[in-house]
């Protein structure tokens, strides 16, 4: 009795209200500081494009998201983005079908997610190294398979995925991101797979010592990884209109950031959907700024480190303030 007491003290306190609502009291200081430093920041274009910025990114976040809750890692991601992207590309060019191509690229990322998956629960490979190399097997694959030549052709359908709107003011992109965001809240929140996947990352043993197949939660969720991969790099490559073999890259990083910043625990068993959406208008947001004020490339890269490294820091000071009170 007397610990759950302290576990509930815990939950109010500032550390524990940080975890919860941190992100949220950021992005309202973020955006208020956004619109006085530039007067264009509120404009109707510009909330427009930020979203349409963050939305692919986001794909590929919420699936890093339930990755990072697991307890594992995925830096394969913008790698088999490229893969899945141009390998439908190609698919569509040769066969003129556009569910064919959609398909073909789908495939791909089940392939590669699944390897990683089976890897890492069968073999116990840190994550880390595994999709470390699946990143170089992925990115070199799809060099050779394009001859490191973009794909060029696929028709104005293909092109409506990444820049096409719906009723005329809605992104498709945007419709994709929502439905992305939706299908992985609910696998978290009201499926019991998602009571799997948080348990995997709170603690393996305990997981498996309650019945739970961690190996099959493992692999499950890098299979969906590889689906939403292969998702976002379809829509990437439809917004660009070619299938580009070198695109995508730096995505893995632009997704762990995003989820990181959203509060989901490097060290597995925290995280929610909602947040890494919040993360992903932050980074948005800053990166909009930055980019109305003409700030160098090269300065925004450093931003950026110093975010991931804040973030870390936060989420590390939380967790030991909370298990210090309880």
């Amino acid at each position: 009795m007397e610990k759950m007491k302290k576990t509930e003290k815990s939950r109010w306190s500032f550390a524990g209200l940080y975890m919860r609502y941190g992100m949220f009291l950021i992005l309202i200081v973020l955006a208020i500081a956004a619109s006085i430093i530039s007067p264009a920041f509120l404009s109707v274009i510009n909330i427009t494009n930020i979203i349409k910025y963050i939305s692919i990114v986001a794909i590929v976040a919420f699936g890093e998201t339930l990755i990072l809750i697991l307890g594992e890692i995925d830096l394969s991601l913008g790698s088999v983005m490229a893969l899945a992207g141009c390998v439908c590309c190609r698919l569509i060019v040769s066969t003129g079908s556009l569910v064919t191509g959609l398909l073909g690229g789908i495939l791909i990322g089940v392939l590669c997610g699944a390897v990683n998956g089976a890897v890492i629960s069968i073999f116990h490979i840190p994550s880390f190294i595994i999709t470390l190399a699946t990143m170089k097997i992925a990115r070199g694959a799809v060099l050779l398979f394009t001859n490191a030549v973009p794909v060029s052709g696929m028709g104005e359908a293909f092109g409506f995925i990444g820049q096409g709107y719906i009723f005329g003011r809605v992104p498709m992109t945007v419709i994709v991101m929502a439905a992305v965001f939706i299908i992985t809240w609910i696998i978290l929140n009201r499926h019991r797979f998602g009571r799997h996947i948080y348990a995997c990352g709170g603690n393996k043993q305990a997981a498996r010592a309650s019945g739970i197949k961690t190996g099959k939660t493992v692999t499950i969720t890098y299979i969906i990884m590889g689906v939403l991969s292969a998702v976002a790099g379809i829509v990437l490559m439809s917004y660009m209109n070619s299938g580009q073999p070198a695109g995508a890259d730096g995505y893995e990083m632009d997704a762990i950031t995003a989820a990181i910043v959203g509060g989901t625990s490097f060290t597995g068993g925290i995280g929610t959907i909602q947040g890494t959406f919040v993360g992903c208008l932050i980074v948005g947001i800053l990166d909009n700024v930055m980019n109305l004020m003409s700030v160098s490339s090269y300065w925004q890269q450093i931003v950026r480190g110093i975010i991931i490294a804040l973030a870390v820091i936060m989420d590390v000071v939380s967790k030991s303030a909370i298990k210090g009170k309880e």
